[in-house]
């Protein structure tokens, strides 16, 4: 079951340490498919997939709040996104605080 939670890291380790190239603009949305994973664990019925969700959860929030801003300019950029990827990843991972952070980052 751990191993199971665990196969996005491996996924997204793999895709950019695939690459001959900058990622910068896939690595927001990825990041944000982690955190949003994280968040869900939080409401598992094992206890130990909670205690590890929760510790996970503490350590990613400390490099996040450094980095979202970086990562979702570099995500912006990109002509396939703009602001929507931006949108919508931080409306579902901040829900009513969505909006104060879409605003400090435009």
């Amino acid at each position: 079951m751990i191993c199971e939670k665990l196969k996005i890291f491996y996924d997204v380790t793999l895709l950019i340490s695939g690459r001959n190239f900058s990622a910068a603009n896939l690595l927001f949305r990825l990041i944000c498919e982690i955190k949003l994973k994280l968040q869900s664990w939080l409401t598992s019925n094992v206890e130990v997939i909670v205690d590890i969700a929760s510790r996970m959860i503490d350590k990613f929030d400390e490099y996040w709040s450094e980095m979202n801003g970086l990562l979702a300019i570099s995500s912006m950029l990109d002509p396939r996104n703009k602001l929507d990827c931006m949108d919508f990843y931080l409306k579902e991972i901040y829900k009513g605080e969505a909006t104060r952070e879409i605003e400090k980052i435009t």
